[in-house]
């Protein structure tokens, strides 16, 4: 299931846009997440170029995620009541964001994140 959720947010991040810059440390990570239980990367992206982090969970928990810079200041966010999170955001400048998964739900969820 793991394998399977990855192929799909591969696939997404692929068809957002061709034009896409990569971010110079991408996220790319498939697991578990039990219940109210997060997860947190670190990913490097350039100034000026959009910026995009997908997650895909199995559908079981509901998934957020949350980006932040290193200030702490959040830049983007997908916390709607699905297992399913898209976030796009241009940066400013080149730099670090920590970006935050959580599983909202009660029980455990297998889960794929991946940045451009």
């Amino acid at each position: 299931m793991k394998r399977f959720l990855a192929l799909i947010v591969t696939a997404l991040l692929a068809t957002a846009s061709a034009a896409q810059a990569d971010s110079i440390h991408p996220v790319d990570d498939a697991g578990t997440l039990r219940g109210g239980e997060s997860r947190t990367y670190a990913a490097t992206f350039y100034g000026g170029q959009p910026a995009i982090v997908a997650a895909l969970g199995d559908g079981v928990g509901d998934l957020d995620v949350r980006v932040y810079d290193l200030s702490g200041r959040l830049v983007a966010e997908d916390i709607d009541l699905t297992s399913y999170c898209f976030v796009e955001w241009a940066p400013r400048l080149t730099g670090r964001y920590l970006i935050v998964v959580r599983n909202h739900g009660r029980l455990a969820t297998d889960f794929a994140i991946r940045s451009n």
